[in-house]
């Protein structure tokens, strides 16, 4: 009984030492340690917003992107991923040799040293190139919205009359005026007052100056009203083209006559347009067709109509086009499957009717820069010679399989 006691002391005592202690310090250190060092090594994926650099941008055109970031996800040691910052990080889209009009161009990223891309999103960036141009618009000045009935603005004045635009030319090109609009309260206070100039619906364009001063006067009176102006045609197109738009100048004519003739009218028509005998966007002469009973015009009946046509391109497909491989190091040998696609072109038809593969230098490939993985599917890109008439170029499918093959 004595040595069991002797025994349970002399335990107590190594147990509240100070060797014990340091033994199991040492003990705990080390699998901290270990534990520390097996996940420094660990790998993990960690996802980084990164912005998109624009290479090459075309001088004279302005560019409108669909997104200027992209979502990258990667690979790597835990230790690198943990003090990878997104500011270290950068995309690419070559813009080069690129023309005016909507294009679907490839995201180029590198991955730092020791990590591997798992995805991005988009692969691929929508992206306008759009002429800008400066254009002068009238001011129109338009009475106000709640204006009562028997009420009419008069002697309504702009300065300046004439401002210039500033904006994207296919949007510029069929705008041709610039409306402003006082409040009841300011027509009816009188004097003069300083109107911000605004775009319409759909449109972002820029102004000089930004805004004009109106004047304007009111009466009560015979009932006015402007009337839009609606363009009605006959007959049909040529069947190689498309009719986009058919737009009246002025857009709307200013109308007086009885309160229960308006009731009656929401719009004038315009006598109707042979489309039949266009060949290309025209601008035609015209005038009011019949103008209701009960209403008159305040100003000519002549109208110019702006009708905008477009050419239908055909669509000719070039078939087992092969694909090559670019960006491999020399050790390394790549299969690609399908090995062939088919290239799809979109143009006149009087220049695809003889285009041939050499005419367009089209060569189709696929870059396997920096790729760790021994299989995945990669985004077929195209390079082409630009020919005028040729407007797209597409490939289907989209991506193709490539697996490295062992030595």
């Amino acid at each position: 009984m004595a040595m069991k006691k002797n025994q349970r002391v002399r335990l107590d005592d190594w147990l509240s030492s100070r060797s014990f202690l340091v033994v199991v310090s040492l003990i705990l250190s080390f699998v901290l340690w270990f534990y520390v060092v097996g996940n420094r090594n660990e790998e993990i994926a960690k996802t980084y917003e990164v912005r998109l650099d624009f290479l090459n941008p075309p001088a004279d055109l302005a560019l409108f992107p669909s997104v200027r970031t992209v979502v990258v996800t990667l690979n790597g040691e835990r230790r690198a991923m943990n003090v990878l910052q997104n500011s270290q990080l950068t995309s690419e889209v070559d813009l080069k040799d690129l023309s005016a009009g909507r294009h679907t161009v490839p995201i180029h990223f590198k991955a730092p040293s020791r990590m591997n891309v798992a995805q991005i999103v988009p692969k691929d960036v929508e992206i306008e190139l759009a002429r800008m141009i400066d254009k002068e618009l009238k001011v129109k000045i338009l009475p106000p919205e709640n204006m009562p009935e028997g009420y009419v603005m008069d002697g309504a004045a702009a300065d300046p009359g004439v401002v210039m635009a500033h904006g994207r030319e296919d949007q510029l090109s069929s705008i041709y005026e610039i409306s402003v609009r006082p409040t009841l309260e300011e027509l009816f206070r009188g004097g003069a007052w300083r109107i911000p100039l605004r775009s319409p619906s759909g449109v972002a364009l820029d102004f000089s100056p930004a805004d004009v001063t109106v004047s304007a006067t009111y009466y009560q009176g015979i009932p006015r009203k402007e009337l839009p102006v609606e363009v009605r045609t006959r007959g049909t197109l040529p069947p190689s083209l498309r009719l986009l738009s058919a737009k009246a100048v002025p857009e709307a004519i200013l109308v007086e006559g009885r309160a229960e003739a308006f009731a009656q009218v929401a719009k004038l028509y315009t006598e109707p347009i042979n489309l039949a005998r266009l060949s290309k966007s025209a601008s035609i002469q015209t005038k009011i067709a019949e103008v209701p009973a009960g209403l008159s015009l305040l100003s000519s009946p002549a109208v110019t109509v702006n009708v905008e046509v477009k050419t239908l391109n055909d669509t000719r497909d070039y078939e087992e086009i092969p694909v090559s491989v670019t960006g491999a190091s020399a050790d390394a040998r790549w299969a690609v499957e399908p090995a062939t696609v088919t290239v799809y072109v979109e143009g006149t038809a009087g220049v695809l009717q003889d285009l041939t593969l050499e005419d367009l230098e089209l060569t189709a490939f696929v870059d396997v820069s920096n790729i760790v993985a021994p299989s995945m599917r990669l985004p077929v890109h195209l390079k082409r010679k630009e020919i005028a008439g040729v407007e797209s170029v597409g490939v289907e499918p989209l991506t193709v399989k490539v697996t490295r093959q062992s030595q």
